[in-house]
C-alpha cells in the first residue's frame, strides 16, 4: 500500500507514460528513422489504453509484424506501468498498470491540488483577443451572445495556460447603420429612454423605427414608377405589405416616438444626401454638432451593451473607437500606401486593391491561411464620397492592436459570412508589407445562431435580445429549483449564476463551424450535455469531499484499488489524460473540446460513486484511493468550467 517511488514532479500524467514508453522502444530497438515511431490512443478502449502502429515500421525494417512485435513485447513488459500487450491487426495495443498510473496522477494531484489540469506553457506568447464588437445601433442578440460566449472562453483559456491577453471591443460608429439611428435620434430631439428601457433597446428601436420608415418611404417612390410593369408592381407591393406590418408594431410600442419620426422623415427631401452628409461630418470630424451627437447616440448604446456583459462576467481591457481610428491619420497613412502600392486597380472610378497576382503564389495562400477554393475580389478602399470602407479601417486597426500590445497573435472573433472580408483583410496587411501582422492575424469564425421558428432582422426591429434569453434562462432555473425544493428559498445570486453559465456552455461548447440552433430547454437540462449539470457535478464532488474528511498521505492510500474495478480505473485514465487533453485544447483554440471532455468525465463519475460509495467506504486505503479520484474530477471539472469563462460554484 505504501509508496516508495521517487518523487516525480508530473504535471501531465498520461503524457508522461507515453513519452516512457516511447523513449523505452528509441533506445531499445535499433531503429534508423525514429519518425516511423509513434504511441497513439486507440479509438476504442477495448483495443487498449495506447497503440504503436506497425505498418510502416515493418515496411521500413522489411520485417514481419510479429517479427516487430517479438522485439517490442520484452522492452514493453519491462515498463513498471505497461500491464500487457498484445498484437492485433498490425497494432501493438498496451493496456496500463491502475496501480502504477494511479501513483503519478494522485502524486501530479497533491502537488498541484486545484491547478491540476492546467499547464502552463514555458514561453508565454502576447495575445488580442477582440470579441463581439457589434455595431451599436440595437442590443445584443443572440449571435452576438455566441461571439461573447466564445470570446470568453478564448480569452479565459489562454491565461490558464498562461499567456498574456488582451481584450479589446472594437466600437463600430461609422457606416450607414449607425447614421441612420443618428439620423432618428436627431430628429427625436436625442431623448433619454422612458423608464424601465434599457439603453440599448431604446437605441435599437430608434434604429429600427427609422429604418422601416426610410423603408417604407423609398419603396413607395418606387411603386409610383413601377405602375407600368405589373409584376414589378406587385412584388414592391407585396415589400411594402411586409414593412407596413413591422410599421405597425414597431408604432404599438411607442405611437408618439414613432409618429415624430414618420412626419420628420417625410418631411426630408433626399434622405440619402442627409445620410452622407451625417457620415463625411462624423468621419471626417468636420462638424461638431455631429461629433458630439453620434458619440452621445452611440455611447448611450455601449452602455446597454456594458450591463448585460457585466451580467456574463465580460470586461474588456480596451475599448476602441472605429472613428479614433478614421481621425489618428492612421487610415490615410494606408490609403496613401495602398495608392503607391503596385496591386491598385480602378473599379467604377475608385481605387481598389486587386489580388489576382499575389494570389498565384501557393506559398502567400498557406502562409495566411487562405481557403484553396475561396474567390477573393479586389478591397475597394472607398466610395464615390470619398469615405472610407470599414475593410480599410480594418487594416489600420489590426496594425494599432498589433503595436499597442506588442501581440504576438490577434485573434478576430467574426462571424464565418465575414470570411471574405478577413481574408481581404490579411492579404491588403501583407501586400502593404505588414507581412508578420499578416500571418499572426487568426479569423476565429463561427456559424450563425438560430432560435426555432424565429426570423431576426436588426434593421426591421426583429430580434430575441441577449437579455430576454438571460431573464428566461433565470425564471426557468427558478422554477426548476422550486419543484425540487419546494421548502426552500432560492438563492438569487445562484439562480443567476447557473441561467447564465448555462447560456454561456450552450453558445460555445458547440464546434464554431456547426450552426447552432439554441434551445434554452436543453441548455438548461439537469441530466445532459449543459452547464447546470457540471455546475452541479462539481458541486457534488465537493461535497463528497467535504464529508469524506481531509485527504490523507500517498503513502495510505490502496494503490490496486483499481485493478479489478473497471469504472474506477476508466475514471483514472480519464483524470490522466486531462491535462494533455486541455492543454492541446488550448493550443487548437477549441474550448468545445473541452466542453466535451468534462461532460464525460461528469458522466462518467456520477455512474460511478452512486454505485461505488466512497463516504461509506470501509477500507481506509480503498476510501483514500476513492477520495483522489474525487479530487481529481472536481479539480478537472472545475478548470474546464473555468477555461470556458463559467465560475464553478463549491456548493448549490
Amino acid at each position: 500500500m505504501g509508496s516508495n517511488h521517487d518523487t516525480l514532479d508530473v504535471k501531465e500524467p498520461f503524457r508522461y507514460v507515453t513519452d516512457k514508453i516511447l523513449e523505452a522502444i528509441l533506445s531499445g530497438v535499433q531503429i534508423e528513422e525514429p519518425q516511423h515511431i509513434k504511441v497513439e490512443e486507440p479509438p476504442k478502449p477495448e483495443l487498449g489504453d495506447l497503440a504503436i502502429p506497425l505498418f510502416r515500421l515493418a515496411k521500413a525494417k522489411k520485417a514481419s509484424l510479429e517479427e516487430l512485435y517479438s522485439e517490442f513485447k520484452p522492452i514493453l513488459e519491462s515498463i513498471e506501468e505497461v500491464e500487457s500487450v498484445k498484437l492485433m491487426g498490425g497494432y501493438i495495443d498496451i493496456w496500463l498498470r491502475p496501480s502504477k498510473l494511479s501513483r503519478i496522477v494522485f502524486e501530479s494531484l497533491r502537488n498541484l491540488g486545484e491547478n491540476y489540469g492546467i499547464v502552463k506553457v514555458m514561453a508565454p506568447k502576447r495575445y488580442v483577443v477582440e470579441y463581439v464588437s457589434a455595431n451599436p445601433v440595437h442590443p445584443l442578440h443572440i449571435g452576438s451572445g455566441r461571439n461573447a460566449a466564445l470570446g470568453k472562453a478564448l480569452e479565459s483559456m489562454l491565461r490558464l495556460r498562461g499567456h498574456i491577453v488582451e481584450s479589446r471591443f472594437y466600437i463600430n460608429d461609422l457606416g450607414r447603420q449607425v447614421a441612420i439611428m443618428v439620423l432618428g435620434y436627431r430628429l427625436l430631439g436625442g431623448p433619454q429612454p422612458p423608464d424601465g428601457v434599457k439603453e440599448d433597446h431604446w437605441i435599437g428601436y430608434i434604429y429600427a423605427a427609422t429604418n422601416v420608415i426610410i423603408e417604407i418611404l423609398k419603396l413607395k417612390k418606387e411603386i409610383e414608377k413601377s405602375r407600368g410593369d405589373p409584376d414589378r408592381y406587385r412584388e414592391l407591393v407585396s415589400r411594402l405589405d411586409d414593412l407596413m406590418s413591422d410599421a405597425a408594431r414597431l408604432r404599438e410600442r411607442y405611437p408618439e416616438y414613432f409618429d415624430k419620426l414618420s412626419s420628420g422623415l417625410s418631411g426630408i427631401e433626399d434622405i440619402e444626401s442627409v445620410i452622407s452628409d451625417l457620415m463625411i461630418g462624423y468621419e471626417k470630424k468636420s462638424n461638431p454638432e455631429t461629433v458630439e451627437l453620434f458619440r452621445k447616440a452611440v455611447d448611450l448604446c455601449i452602455e446597454g451593451f456594458k450591463k448585460t456583459l457585466s451580467q456574463l462576467e465580460i470586461e474588456f481591457d480596451k475599448w476602441d473607437y472605429e472613428s479614433e481610428i478614421a481621425w489618428s491619420g492612421d487610415v490615410e497613412q494606408i490609403l496613401s500606401m495602398a495608392m503607391k502600392s503596385p496591386y491598385i486597380v480602378y473599379k467604377q472610378g475608385v481605387p481598389a486593391l486587386s489580388f489576382s497576382e499575389i494570389l498565384k503564389s501557393r506559398e502567400v495562400r498557406e502562409r495566411l491561411k487562405l481557403p484553396k477554393t475561396l474567390e477573393i475580389p479586389p478591397l475597394v478602399l472607398m466610395r464615390s464620397d470619398m469615405t472610407t470602407l470599414y475593410t480599410v479601417r480594418d487594416i489600420a486597426y489590426s496594425i494599432k492592436k498589433f503595436r499597442e500590445f506588442n501581440a504576438d497573435y490577434v485573434i478576430n472573433v467574426i462571424a464565418a459570412e465575414q470570411r471574405l472580408a478577413q481574408a481581404q483583410l490579411r492579404l491588403a496587411l501583407y501586400m502593404l508589407g505588414f507581412r508578420k501582422e499578416a500571418e499572426n492575424l487568426i479569423h476565429y469564425s463561427y456559424e450563425m445562431v438560430n432560435l426555432p421558428g424565429i426570423k431576426m432582422s436588426g434593421r426591421r426591429g426583429r430580434y430575441v435580445t441577449l437579455d430576454e434569453v438571460l431573464e428566461s434562462a433565470v425564471e426557468r432555473v427558478k422554477d426548476i429549483v422550486r419543484r425540487r425544493s419546494p421548502n426552500e428559498e432560492a438563492d438569487e445570486s445562484v439562480v443567476r449564476h447557473i441561467a447564465v453559465s448555462a447560456v454561456k456552455y450552450a453558445l460555445a461548447s458547440i464546434d464554431p463551424n456547426k450552426q447552432l440552433v439554441f434551445k434554452l430547454e436543453e441548455a438548461l437540462d439537469l441530466e445532459r450535455n449543459s452547464a447546470p449539470y457540471l455546475l452541479y457535478t462539481y458541486a457534488r464532488a465537493n461535497s463528497l469531499l467535504e464529508k469524506a474528511g481531509p485527504l490523507p498521505g500517498l503513502d495510505e492510500i490502496d494503490y490496486e484499488a483499481a485493478d479489478n474495478h473497471a469504472k474506477r480505473r476508466e475514471l483514472l485514465l480519464m483524470i490522466s489524460k486531462s491535462p494533455t487533453v486541455f492543454s492541446e485544447a488550448i493550443d487548437r483554440l477549441s474550448p468545445e473540446d473541452i466542453a466535451s471532455h468534462i461532460l464525460v468525465l461528469a458522466d462518467l463519475f456520477n455512474s460511478w460513486y452512486q454505485v461505488d460509495p466512497v463516504i461509506r467506504e470501509q477500507d481506509p486505503g480503498v476510501k483514500g484511493f476513492k477520495q483522489y479520484l474525487v479530487y481529481g474530477v472536481r479539480n478537472v471539472i472545475g478548470n474546464g468550467l473555468r477555461a470556458l469563462g463559467i465560475r464553478p460554484l463549491s456548493r448549490i
